[in-house]
């Protein structure tokens, strides 16, 4: 094989962490960029720094002589951008950084290449989100997926699909986004409705809770797990030619079947009665609410005014997600047994 460099910026993070492993069993030469406020986040990758082929570089996708002195120094044949925001609410509170991080920093990046005369050795993978799709259109699992982000995060996640389509087809440069689907692991520790669901019920099984309390027990979500999405990441770019896809399972689980495939898995069997906003979740063997729908949730409602893509990127061919949603349930669980 010939001598592969890769660059993960991001890489303390739970994509980053497993695509540093994989690319290191494959033989890469694997760089990761992070940021100073990240050194305290570093235990995804502590088992990494003493490998002979990790290296790590201070960076900030918001500082572009840092990112390409790192660019110009590593002259990567992959590059995997990873950084990014992931908190909807705080991407409010911090637009110009979000746009910073998850817009701008790929543009940087691919100008770049130019600059050090990489353009034709290095190819390039973005990772975008479903974010930028119409929330309505994605739960309703259909096949009419609408381009219509409600917030800083999903703006910004569609800017940087759209610039490495711009540079792609103008550059002619290899470079491709992953529209990614919730994806959830034992190395994330957000606060993601799949994190927040499952932390609670193991807190009710423990007597530490009473109830969850949920929007919606309809809402559904495609959910994968991060270690098969980043294998995704990395065939993507072993093709011949670069185009964008969609890395998801294809398949939706309810709110409602989360909560009972957790509570299932620590013990308890949950039923389900009511209709609506009285539906609660109640203890099969004891009658105790432990799952209800907040009284007080007032339901975003999405405009109708939707921007449709000409061509939608369709899920890889030849890739398929190898964890089903009871093992990644499993997974987790089992994390957070362990950690607590």
């Amino acid at each position: 094989m010939e001598n592969k460099i890769a660059l993960i910026t991001g890489v303390t993070g739970q994509d980053g962490s497993f695509l540093a492993e994989l690319l290191i069993e494959k033989g890469y030469e694997v760089h990761g960029i992070f940021r100073h406020s990240s050194v305290a986040v570093r235990h995804r990758i502590s088992h990494l720094e003493d490998v002979p082929h990790f290296h790590l570089h201070f960076a900030d996708m918001c500082d572009p002589i840092a990112l390409a002195r790192v660019i110009s120094q590593v002259k990567p044949t992959e590059i995997y951008n990873l950084a990014s925001y992931s908190d909807y609410e705080n991407s409010f509170q911090n637009p110009i950084s979000v746009m910073e991080t998850d817009g701008i920093g790929i543009m940087r990046i691919l100008q770049s290449l130019g600059i050090f005369g990489l353009q034709k050795s290095c190819r390039v993978f973005n990772a975008c989100s479903s974010e930028i799709y119409d929330k309505s259109s994605v739960t309703k699992a259909n096949n009419d997926i609408l381009i219509n982000p409600s917030s800083p995060l999903a703006a910004s996640k569609l800017y940087s699909y759209e610039i490495v389509r711009d540079f792609r087809n103008s550059k002619g440069l290899y470079c491709c986004s992953g529209v990614l689907f919730p994806h959830e692991s034992e190395r994330n520790n957000s606060t993601s409705l799949f994190q927040s669901i499952i932390k609670s019920a193991l807190a009710i099984s423990r007597g530490n809770q009473n109830v969850i309390q949920v929007e919606n027990l309809d809402d559904a979500y495609d959910w994968g797990y991060a270690k098969d999405y980043v294998e995704c990441m990395w065939m993507m770019l072993q093709r011949e030619k670069p185009e964008d896809c969609i890395i998801a399972t294809k398949t939706m689980h309810t709110i409602r079947e989360l909560c009972t495939i957790a509570f299932k898995k620590l013990g308890i069997d949950l039923i389900f009665k009511g209709m609506g906003s009285d539906e609660k979740g109640r203890d099969a063997n004891t009658g105790d609410v432990l799952v209800e729908v907040k009284r007080d949730s007032e339901r975003s409602h999405y405009s109708d005014n939707h921007k449709e893509q000409e061509t939608l990127p369709g899920v890889l061919v030849g890739w398929n997600a190898n964890t089903g949603f009871g093992q990644i349930v499993d997974i987790v669980i089992n994390e957070l047994k362990n950690i607590e």
